[in-house]
């Protein structure tokens, strides 16, 4: 059974004893401000970074960790400098070769982040690992463009989808059934390369076209981005943003809430 240290460090069985190798960190939406101060630690500590595709990742690394090794293990727009597969061997050799290790990965690793596949190989390895959570864009992003995820009146449930699943296949119908019938408010990840196809099956699917929704693009940077509107015109009224950054998309009433 694994056990919890007071400081809340996750230590598989057989691990070795002391302060785990690997981390796997949030390093937040993209400001570098949003980073959080056990995500500092671990990084002024770390004698190698594997991180992924992060918000001026030369300037964070310089800034916090100027001492580490950095590698670069990116995916982007279905393209990857290494697959999930070697990055996850990666992290076992660094740990098995006594390394400390922060594995940076944008928002929250634990949200879409892949930590749970990392986490399985660094605990059937036998090597010490802890998770430190970040501030997810989920609720990031939509609060920097104004809009908060939640409302007692128009937004009393959640919920979240990636739009890409392993090998980059879409939703079936049964889960675009789930997403226009579920959440008051509905946040989709990874879904700016298929925003009209999203909007017509939602609406396909129940979703009213007037239900508000937006895009929001680099969330929280300082080249953000975003658009309001509807399901119906949200793709046509996102065409105006140019940059290539990733994208959320937000929909239900909290994207418009009624005045108090």
């Amino acid at each position: 059974m694994n056990e919890t240290s007071p400081r809340g460090r996750v230590e598989p069985k057989n691990a070795p004893t002391g302060a785990p190798l690997v981390a796997l960190v949030g390093a937040g939406p993209g400001d570098p401000e949003l980073l959080t101060l056990k995500a500092v630690d671990r990084l002024s500590r770390a004698q190698v970074v594997v991180h992924d595709s992060l918000s001026e990742p030369d300037l964070l690394l310089r800034r916090f960790a100027p001492n580490a090794q950095a590698i670069d293990a990116s995916k982007h727009c279905g393209r990857a400098k290494m697959t999930q597969s070697a990055i996850n061997d990666l992290l076992v050799q660094l740990g098995s070769a006594g390394k400390r290790v922060v594995r940076l990965k944008g928002g929250d690793p634990c949200i879409f982040g892949r930590a749970q596949e990392e986490r399985l190989a660094l605990e059937h390895a036998g090597i010490s690992y802890e998770i430190i959570p970040g501030v997810s864009s989920l609720s990031a992003a939509p609060a920097s463009a104004g809009i908060v995820v939640t409302d007692r009146l128009v937004g009393r449930s959640v919920g979240a989808y990636s739009l890409h699943k392993r090998e980059g296949h879409l939703p079936d119908e049964e889960e675009w059934q789930r997403m226009a019938n579920g959440p008051d408010t509905l946040i989709l990840f990874m879904g700016r390369g298929v925003l009209k196809l999203a909007c017509e099956n939602l609406v396909r699917y129940g979703r009213a076209p007037s239900t508000p929704a937006a895009l929001i693009v680099d969330g929280t940077r300082s080249t953000q981005r975003a658009v309001h509107a509807t399901l119906a015109t949200l793709p046509d009224a996102a065409a105006s943003i140019e940059q290539t950054g990733p994208g959320l998309i937000v929909v239900g009433q909290v994207v418009s809430p009624p005045s108090l």
